[in-house]
């Protein structure tokens, strides 16, 4: 999906803003029956109008990690680089928690700002209980610029980490989308 916004210019639509997606998933049969939510989800956070067919294809990847430092995050946290989501990680730190910070990026300062952060933050608590990873998801052939869809991308990389710390792993989204949805 985030290939899609990125990659379609909203100038191509009709109005030049509202873009009809449809695009062809490899969906579970299981999963399948979500995604008619998923488009309703996806026209509220982008205001494009999103339909998908599901297609059948192996969804197990054969992917497999170890963590390897001593102690194994207890929460992941969204870090944008913002205000919200360090007074968020500065929380859990001052509770004593060991945390894995996820961040993205597209283009622009925003990752220096994430890793200087993160850097002060593991200063001041201590490199065993903070972890950050970094993520640049950006198509070098990227038409459209608006970033609608991004708090979805950054949702499913938060879910992803948090599932490969283990079962029971909170992902906590101090973001300020939750105050402007409020």
């Amino acid at each position: 999906m985030w290939a899609a916004d990125k990659l379609i210019p909203r100038r191509w639509a009709r109005d030049a803003w509202t873009r009809a997606l449809h695009l062809a998933l490899p969906a579970d049969p299981v999963w399948a029956g979500l995604l008619p939510r998923l488009a309703r989800i996806l026209r509220f956070l982008t205001g494009d109008h999103w339909a998908f067919t599901p297609r059948e294809a192996p969804l197990h990847l054969g992917v497999a990690a170890t963590w390897l430092p001593d102690k194994a995050p207890e929460a992941v946290v969204l870090f944008s680089g913002g205000l919200d989501s360090l007074v968020g990680a500065i929380d859990w730190l001052e509770e004593g928690r060991c945390l894995l910070l996820v961040s993205h990026y597209d283009f622009g300062q925003l990752a220096s700002i994430q890793q200087r952060l993160a850097a002060l933050l593991k200063e001041a608590y201590g490199p065993e209980r903070l972890h950050h990873v970094g993520l640049r998801v950006q198509f070098p052939e990227t038409r459209e610029f608006t970033l609608r869809s991004r708090s979805l991308l950054f949702l499913a990389l938060g879910l992803s980490a948090a599932a490969a710390c283990g079962p029971g792993t909170p992902l906590v989204m101090p973001e300020n989308g939750w105050i402007s949805l409020n």
